[in-house]
């Protein structure tokens, strides 16, 4: 039952209207609406209110930005950064700077020029102290020059160290790699980091910067990532941080039992692995099919089926072989889809290798005087090597009279032995259990 009360406070009275209703028994206000003061109900009454009507209404976002910084602030983001930069306490801070551009980056990523007409379509300003005039691209350049590498390194390493407390992320596995960017600095200004290398975006003409990057394995948060010369070699630059990999980790676990570190044949080399050894610390590594033709030669009637997480199975062959001066445990998987698509990729290359060689065919023969023996296996060699066929297809060539005359067939028994290898997933480890 709702009823009209009035109130008294220290400086006027006023009216609530008050819902009651019984609460063990007894009559109890269980929720009640403000009414304000008796000339405040008469206007409303009158339809005369002082309340102005919005000139203007904005939509902005802010559901992602709340969330995002959010998850900042309890990881003490700015923070950590201003630890780690100091400047002068005047306007914006390092850490602020790089936060709205992180945010921006996240979210929809634009040029710094751009930054202060993004920052306007969101609800930004509800978490941070902005002043718009000081949102203009050099001051965030000004600001970015603060950072060096050292600094960048150890406010990463301080990020992962608050989110790994935070969130109680487990540190039994830990999965490394490493991977290339491209950017648009030009070829001739000088760099330390970007440099032309083999791109993994198929960016080959312009200049990259590698990442290395250790992960949980849940979730794949980031716990430890540097940068380094896209061009240095991934064996040798997991060699140079494997010391810094574990000093982060074993800063941030309350116990000292070993990780298992998880990374590719890439970063496979005979320092690594003896350090492993040397360490509490566990691997799980893997290996080309091509250095053990022998296990990938093995039946798949041999291989038992084994269940894996999402309650498949997949089937598996295991024993054990000497691997960097140890036995090692070795365990073969087997993917059906896998192994159709590098099938099918292998056929594609075939058929367009031989297109290609069937135009240089006729080239050959109608070469002029110029050309040499050498330099037409050369250029057949080329084409064979573009396609990665290269001992896939035989190739003859005749020579008449300064003329060549050339000719492909499929290398039968080498197109089988690919195709023992397709599908397969080799990894070793000092592992007993996985």
């Amino acid at each position: 039952m709702a009823s009209i009360i009035k109130k008294k406070s220290k400086y006027s009275t006023y009216y609530v209207v008050a819902e009651s209703a019984r609460v063990d028994g007894k009559p109890r206000i269980v929720k009640q609406w403000y009414l304000g003061t008796i000339e405040k109900i008469i206007a409303l009454a009158e339809g005369n209110t002082d309340k102005e009507e919005p000139r203007q209404i904005d939509c902005v976002s802010e559901g992602a930005i709340a969330v995002l910084f959010k998850i900042a602030e309890e990881l003490g983001v700015r923070e950590i950064i201003d630890q780690h930069c100091r400047k002068r306490q005047q306007g914006m801070s390092v850490g602020d700077y790089i936060l709205i551009a992180a945010l921006n980056r996240a979210l929809a990523a634009t040029s710094k020029s751009k930054i202060a007409e993004w920052v306007d379509s969101t609800a930004l300003h509800l978490y941070l102290p902005l002043q718009k005039e000081k949102l203009e691209s050099q001051n965030f350049w000004d600001h970015f020059d603060k950072l060096d590498t050292e600094m960048i390194d150890r406010i990463g390493d301080d990020i992962a160290k608050k989110a790994i407390a935070l969130e109680n992320i487990p540190l039994d596995t830990i999965v490394y790699d490493t991977s290339n960017y491209y950017n648009y600095i030009d070829v001739l200004t000088p760099s330390a980091l970007s440099k032309i290398t083999k791109s993994k975006a198929g960016r080959n003409s312009l200049r990259h910067i590698g990442l290395a990057l250790a992960v949980d394995r849940d979730h794949g948060i980031p716990l430890f990532s540097r940068l380094y010369p896209a061009n240095e070699h991934d064996a040798k630059v997991m060699k140079r941080l494997i010391d810094e990999i574990f000093e982060q980790i074993n800063q941030s676990m309350s116990d000292k039992k070993g990780i298992t570190l998880v990374f590719d044949k890439g970063n496979n080399s005979e320092e690594l692995i003896a350090k492993l050894d040397e360490s509490r610390h566990h691997f799980v590594g893997s290996r080309s099919p091509y250095h053990h033709k022998d296990l990938c030669r093995i039946p798949l009637e041999q291989y038992r089926e084994v269940s894996i997480k999402n309650g498949e199975t997949i089937p598996v062959y295991e024993t054990r072989e000497e691997i960097y001066g140890a036995q090692r445990r070795i365990i073969v998987s087997f993917n059906e889809s896998t192994f159709q698509r590098q099938l099918h990729r292998m056929e594609q290359h075939l058929e367009k290798a031989k297109e290609e060689l069937s135009s240089f065919k006729r080239k050959a023969k109608d070469a002029d005087g110029r050309s040499t023996m050498d330099s037409i296996k050369r250029q057949a060699l080329e084409i064979t090597d573009r396609y990665h066929v290269t001992g896939l297809l035989d190739i003859d060539i005749e020579e008449e009279e300064n003329r060549f005359k050339v000719s492909a067939r499929k290398n039968f028994p080498a197109i089988e032995e690919a195709k023992t290898r397709f599908g397969k997933q080799i990894l070793f480890t000092d592992r007993e259990s996985l």
